[in-house]
């Protein structure tokens, strides 16, 4: 059982889906939840976050190098919620992406 569990928080193979070790960084959709996987300092090689509120079945990465992502719903920066977004207003097809939990910048 414990060479199980190990397995599990190394690869990430988990019933939830959430990245382990040797995942990459950023945005993991799984069946049934999103994680966002980043580097961190001190003590932790990385840190996973669950993209609380996101639905799996409607989430798309627009840009992964900038964090940008949508559900049915809501539009996310990395694994925080963007106020005052339409996600449907929110373009995918953008030369060059911003965006923080604030707000968002397209560059044309």
């Amino acid at each position: 059982m414990i060479i199980l569990g190990l397995f599990s928080a190394l690869f990430g193979c988990g019933g939830d889906g959430k990245p382990g070790l040797f995942s990459s960084m950023g945005l993991h959709v799984s069946k049934s939840k999103v994680w966002y996987k980043q580097s961190a300092s001190g003590y932790e090689f990385y840190r996973v976050n669950e993209v609380n509120g996101a639905d799996p079945t409607t989430f798309q990465i627009l840009k992964e190098i900038s964090g940008c992502s949508r559900d049915a719903k809501y539009a996310y920066a990395w694994d925080v919620r963007i106020k005052d977004v339409d996600p449907n207003k929110f373009p995918a097809d953008k030369a060059s992406i911003s965006c923080d939990e604030t707000g968002v910048i397209f560059e044309q």
